[in-house]
């Protein structure tokens, strides 16, 4: 059996000039019998490769074709078509002679086209596009972060899905035309009935918006995106660490494994405890327990604001000594330094300072191993420890060093509505998750002062917008430097003569360098 392109020369060959046109034809062989179907695609002869075979794109139609592009794309279609009646006719265990081809596609060309059937199809399209995004050409080009690609891909191949039930439900073939208002519509509802959350169902409608960019872009298709619209985002709670949480998780050293009593913190129906073993300089073995290493994984994302990725896969060479004293001189100190990495979604290199919390975790980590190895020890086979493991056991921890904030979480619909049954009242321990860490680090950094240029830069957060999203305006921000307006306009309010008074002292203290920026924010929220 055999697919392939032929040019249907309807005279000797060597009667044809290199200028003429000749048609196009697919042919299709099986059991040393062939039938060939029209493209309706004409061609010159000089503008036909004979070797198209031969090609990695197997594109018989030379770009010397101003059409080449067009013409190829519909070829492919038809090339398509023929094999999607062949896979047909084998799932309904039936032998697909060249004479059931021939029936099978006759059936096929009764399905509704609208306007002509030259046209390429919807589908055909973005198959292509596909193909582009997955071509290392588009990462060159667009300098995306794999992952990013990875998250684009998964759109397109869920469009193409949906797609394909559409015209099957519609008896339609579409074209680029065809996607109006209830074509996006549908793929909504599908993607709602598949149980996809409304960030992932907003950025198949990015998606779709930029493949229409690229179809006008490389092929001068016109193809109008209806978005529809929705509710304007409502305020929802964001989720962090306040300050007393993050003291409560730091100080409780029950879990400890030198501390010898670590079982009696541990839930009674755990019959077993695991044990996280790191052999260091002269074979010496550390031994931590398993919600040991979790609760200082959860700290060290917190101080850091990494995603738990990038988190779990810290290593010794990724922290840059900027200390300048000797070991001697420093001692046990705090050393000045930071975490210099490149997180695997962005690809945007991080600079993050070291803190009094990130340092005292590193230490515990860091000794006696080298610069290649891992911060925090792996499972007895070699792996880092799995996102969803982590946050099932942080949720336990977390309930027993006693985080029971009282905390709103519902979830949203596509239309920022309140989905029935989710707008129960529920405790901060049974809701945390890894990601809470980003988000408290960000927080921390706008209570203390830092400008939103220097988080980013931070963070690797590359625009406003995305920040935004990790944090809200506090009542403590907005009232955080009110004492300091209005100073001019005497009100015979003595009492904020004084705090104005205070402030303006501490003010002085940062200007001659006696206070860091952060200790001068610390000083105004008390």
């Amino acid at each position: 059996m055999s697919i392939f392109y032929k040019l249907n020369y309807l005279k000797k060959k060597e009667l044809y000039s290199v200028d003429d046109k000749v048609g196009i034809q697919i042919v299709y062989y099986f059991d040393k019998k062939r039938i060939s179907f029209s493209t309706n695609i004409n061609v010159k002869i000089k503008d036909w490769d004979d070797h198209w075979r031969n090609k990695r794109t197997n594109e018989p139609v030379l770009s010397s074709d101003k059409d080449f592009k067009t013409k190829n794309i519909l070829l492919l279609q038809k090339w398509m078509e023929i094999k999607d009646v062949i896979f047909e006719i084998r799932k309904n265990d039936m032998v697909p002679s060249t004479d059931l081809v021939k029936s099978y596609m006759r059936r096929e060309s009764s399905i509704k086209l609208n306007k002509s059937g030259g046209e390429i199809h919807f589908e055909m399209f973005l198959n292509k596009y596909l193909k582009w995004i997955n071509s290392p050409k588009y990462l060159v080009e667009t300098r995306n972060s794999i992952s990013y690609v990875r998250s684009v891909v998964g759109s397109v191949t869920d469009i193409i899905r949906f797609t394909k039930e559409y015209q099957v439900k519609n008896s339609i073939k579409l074209l680029p035309s065809d996607i109006d208002k209830n074509f996006t519509n549908e793929l909504i509802i599908y993607s709602d009935k598949r149980g996809l959350q409304p960030s992932t169902i907003k950025k198949r409608i990015k998606v779709l918006v930029m493949f229409g960019k690229w179809l006008e872009e490389n092929h001068g298709v016109k193809m109008i995106v209806h978005k529809p619209k929705r509710d304007k985002d409502k305020d929802k709670e964001i989720l962090f660490l306040k300050d007393d949480e993050l003291v409560k998780l730091h100080e409780f050293k029950g879990f400890e494994y030198n501390r010898k009593e670590f079982h009696n913190h541990y839930p009674k129906n755990v019959h077993k405890i695991e044990f996280f073993e790191d052999i260091v300089k002269n074979g010496k073995v550390k031994k931590y327990t398993s919600y040991e290493v979790y609760k200082d994984l959860l700290l060290m994302l917190c101080g850091l604001g990494l995603r738990y990725i990038d988190g779990v896969n810290l290593k010794m060479i990724h922290f840059k000594e900027l200390d300048k004293r000797t070991k001697k001189d420093r001692k046990d100190s705090f050393v000045k330094g930071e975490f210099v990495l490149t997180p695997q979604k962005t690809s945007v290199v991080v600079r993050i300072p070291n803190t009094p919390l990130t340092w005292e975790i590193y230490k515990k980590y860091s000794s006696g191993k080298g610069v290649d190895d891992y911060l925090f020890p792996r499972t007895r086979f070699g792996n880092s420890i799995s996102n969803t493991k982590f946050n099932k056991h942080i949720k336990e921890i977390s309930r027993i060093v006693g985080l029971n904030r009282v905390i709103m979480k519902p979830k949203y619909d596509w239309n920022n509505q309140v989905i029935e049954g989710t707008d129960n009242t529920k405790r901060l321990h049974q809701v945390i998750t890894s990601h809470i860490g980003r988000k408290t680090m960000i927080r921390t950094y706008v209570d203390v002062g830092y400008d939103r240029k220097t988080i980013m830069s931070i963070t690797g957060i590359q625009n406003y917008k995305t920040l935004d999203v990790y944090y809200e305006t506090s009542e403590r921000d907005r009232f955080k430097f009110n004492n300091l307006l209005h100073q001019n306009i005497d009100t015979n309010l003595k009492s904020n003569d004084v705090v104005v008074d205070e402030k303006d002292k501490l003010f002085e203290m940062y200007k001659r360098g006696d206070l860091t920026w952060e200790q001068l924010g610390k000083l105004i929220n008390n």
